[in-house]
C-alpha cells in the first residue's frame, strides 16, 4: 500500500493492513503515479472516490 493511501485510510476512520508500504505507487511506464493512485490522491471525499474507482472499473471513465 502506498503512504498516501495510508494516510487517506486513516483519516477516513478506514482500517487497512499491508505487507509493504511504500511511499507511492508508479504507472507501467514508470514517469508517474498509478492512474488508480492519481486519483486517489485528489481533494475529493472518500465517498467521491468510491463512486469515481467504481465508475473506472466499469469503463465509464
Amino acid at each position: 500500500m502506498s503512504e498516501p493511501a495510508e494516510r487517506l485510510l486513516e483519516a477516513s476512520g478506514i482500517y487497512a493492513s499491508w505487507d509493504t508500504l511504500v511511499p507511492r505507487i508508479l504507472n507501467k511506464a514508470m514517469t508517474g503515479p498509478c492512474p488508480i493512485e492519481a486519483l486517489a490522491l485528489t481533494p475529493i471525499s472518500p465517498e467521491e472516490l468510491y463512486f469515481a474507482l467504481e465508475s473506472r472499473r466499469r469503463g465509464s471513465s
